[in-house]
């Protein structure tokens, strides 16, 4: 039989004492009257609330009147019990008992979670459904406390300047750089809380750039999780390899590598498997399935999240694949803002481009959903003119591709080249 939900009347009453005797409620932040167990103190805590958001003196006098005007002094035993609160105070940090208070709420809000959770259970339903929504109800608690809190017009410039001071030092950049200098300038980097789509034709190379997007930002330190969603990893790992060592992707499949060249090879593997590169290739993943998986890597810090890409994802059923789409990029977007990281989306085009004579992809050529445009913070297109040429390239001949950013939500829009050795399924600054 379970008894009383967590909560301790002690340390309610020391907490409330330490505020009466001048506790700086600026150290209270997150706390509401909501985390106290006893409603007697949920109004002390209220009248404390109003108090201080009219910048007013806080003591066991003024949160007397103040419950007096709420109607609520004598149901909360009077001034008689707003003195005795007095006692309770120990020697213990004030910030400490605000933790202790915000810890038990969050146990209650788990039991009374967990409680609907499970009669939804024995309901029945879709397990990975059920499952899902009691992930994502488990993880709002306290999801409030841990943003960032409202703050000044002034605050937030003052933080602003920081930042370019930082970036003018050349000490870091906006957002997460990708290693491509254009790219880079043009976005001020990949923008925590965006999703960034880069759209082609098949064979054009996105695959191949997300990748070194995302091998970069793990060289800078960052925790990427890359989702495979049509390539095994082992192809990632070789393209990894052809590109650290100059060694071509054919000659690597082929085995047949001189001692010159094994040595090579366990050089960059010994620079490859220290980076903090997680590849997941798990084919037909549910946006629940990338939602949750990103959402559990990101308890122990998340920089990027790569998805290739979203039509080889699948959302809950809908009448028309469009929909589904939609609801797939609408996931991503929010998985973004949740966590406050870029994610990068790979996408298919239409094959309207290739029955226009002008090669050139648009945003209407985005495949089965307009949901992408609207979602999407940044569009960039990969664009290679040789693939609709006859002419054959040389093995080891590198050729100019146009790299589009067609929609910049933050920025400007700009179109520039890079270098593709397609031998080492590599892409460089030019």
């Amino acid at each position: 039989m379970m008894g009383l939900p967590p909560h301790s009347e002690e340390v309610e009453q020391a907490t409330l004492g330490a505020v009466l005797l001048g506790a700086d409620m600026d150290d209270a932040e997150g706390l509401t009257s909501r985390d106290f167990y006893r409603s007697v103190h949920q109004h002390i805590f209220t009248a404390v609330e109003e108090l201080h958001r009219k910048r007013q003196i806080i003591n066991q006098f003024t949160v007397a009147e103040q419950l007096q005007a709420m109607g609520k002094l004598e149901e909360v035993g009077g001034r008689a019990y707003l003195a005795q609160l007095l006692d309770y105070v120990t020697g213990e940090a004030f910030t400490e008992l605000v933790k202790k208070v915000l810890a038990y709420s969050i146990k209650r809000q788990m039991i009374i979670t967990l409680a609907k959770h499970t009669d939804k259970v024995h309901s029945g339903g879709d397990a990975n459904e059920l499952l899902d929504n009691a992930q994502r109800d488990l993880m709002a608690i306290g999801a409030d406390r841990a943003t960032a809190a409202p703050e000044t017009i002034a605050a937030t410039c003052d933080g602003l300047i920081d930042d370019l001071e930082s970036i003018q030092a050349g000490r870091r950049g906006l957002g997460l750089q990708t290693g491509f200098a254009k790219l880079d300038e043009v976005t001020g980097g990949l923008q925590p809380g965006e999703l960034i789509l880069l759209a082609a034709r098949p064979s054009m190379g996105k695959t191949a750039l997300a990748l070194i997007i995302g091998q970069n930002a793990a060289v800078g330190g960052k925790r990427v999780l890359f989702f495979s969603l049509e390539q095994p990893r082992k192809q990632l790992a070789l393209r990894l390899l052809a590109r650290a060592t100059g060694i071509s992707v054919s000659a690597l499949r082929s085995g047949k590598l001189s001692p010159e060249e094994w040595e090579k090879i366990n050089d960059a593997r010994a620079q490859i498997v220290g980076l903090p590169l997680t590849i997941d290739d798990r084919s037909g993943l549910h946006i629940r399935d990338i939602q949750r998986t990103a959402r559990r890597m990101a308890r122990d810090g998340l920089g990027l999240l790569v998805v290739d890409y979203i039509q080889l994802c699948h959302g809950d059923r809908a009448e028309r694949k469009d929909l589904e789409v939609g609801q797939i990029s609408a996931g991503l977007k929010s998985l973004a803002k949740d966590l406050n990281i870029p994610v990068l989306a790979l996408s298919q085009l239409s094959r309207e481009v290739e029955r226009r004579t002008d090669k050139w992809p648009q945003l209407s050529d985005l495949r089965e959903s307009g949901a992408l445009e609207q979602d999407a913070d940044v569009v960039c297109f990969l664009y290679n003119p040789n693939r609709y040429t006859k002419a054959v390239q040389e093995h080891t001949q590198a050729a100019e591709v146009e790299l589009l950013v067609e929609k910049n939500r933050q920025g400007r829009i700009g179109h520039f080249k890079l270098l593709w050795r397609a031998w080492l399924t590599s892409f460089d600054n030019i």
